[in-house]
């Protein structure tokens, strides 16, 4: 690892990213796996800010989704630019917060932009499904609306970049919240984001169980996207299902290699009828 990256990864002052601003009233120790002791801070979410987030993420997205999936693409690679730019910086903050060695992080990080690039790449087109005189009915697609991510410690950062990603081309707005044990490189994420992509369209929030939980009840949200045990995932399910809200859990949910899959994932279906 670079000397000077290490440290300035001791010395970094961290912050989430609500509504395009830095935002950092609470925190919490992050441990180095290596050697079992705090090396920094990170940013836990209040409900307050959760519910700032989730504000914000509401406000954003119907202009959002307006842009169009050409201006989306534009956007979320201009972000993919900006990630594959700090891809050093990324990379040591993951080894030290999750442990992986630099090689293996450098790996995972040097995936980042190319998948944002190829989930951008995606669209979900109008079917016709039925053509016929006096019926027709055509398939099309839209968002969901607001999206609540839960990115795990294993693979902080590339699972929570295919969680933006995905749902960000598809027309929604995202709250981000990773895993309290290796939350760093996932701020860095909210903190490139800025000034790039609009205010509001990508929040990202620190805490643990408690902060997840209260998102995964918060009745802002549309869509609960969760990367983690089966045990918690079918808690989040129980919780989705009083909301009658879809719920995804795993690598939300594309496929490498196809990255349609993902976007599909986080739109809504609907059927429109006419003629007689």
């Amino acid at each position: 690892m670079s000397t000077d990256h290490v440290a300035a990864a001791r010395a970094a002052h961290f912050t989430q990213t609500i509504d395009g601003q830095p935002v950092a009233s609470a925190f919490e120790n992050v441990i180095d796996p290596s050697i079992g002791t705090p090396f920094q801070r990170s940013p836990v979410a209040t409900p307050d800010e959760l519910d700032r987030a989730v504000a914000a993420a509401r406000r954003a997205q119907p202009g959002w989704e307006a842009l169009g999936w050409d201006e989306r693409e534009r956007l979320l690679g201009a972000f993919a630019d900006a990630v594959e730019r700090e891809r050093g910086w990324l990379a040591t903050l993951q080894t030290m917060e999750q442990g992986m060695p630099l090689t293996t992080s450098d790996l995972f990080v040097s995936g980042l932009a190319p998948r944002i690039r190829a989930i951008a790449a995606s669209r979900a087109q109008d079917c016709v499904l039925i053509d016929e005189p006096g019926r027709k009915v055509t398939e099309r697609w839209h968002a969901l609306g607001v999206v609540a991510a839960i990115a795990p410690w294993n693979g902080p950062l590339i699972l929570g970049t295919i969680k933006i990603a995905t749902a960000l081309i598809a027309g929604n707005a995202v709250v981000l919240k990773p895993s309290e044990l290796t939350p760093l490189g996932t701020m860095e994420l909210g903190r490139i984001s800025r000034g790039i992509l609009p205010d509001g369209v990508l929040n990202i929030i620190g805490g643990g169980g408690a902060i997840g939980s209260a998102m995964v009840a918060h009745p802002g949200f549309d869509k609960v996207s969760f990367t983690g045990s089966t045990r918690t995932g079918l808690a989040i399910a129980r919780k989705s299902a009083e909301y009658l809200r879809p719920m995804s859990r795993g690598r939300c949910p594309s496929r490498p290699g196809h990255p349609d899959h993902g976007a599909h994932g986080c739109l809504r279906d609907r059927r429109l009828r006419s003629g007689h």
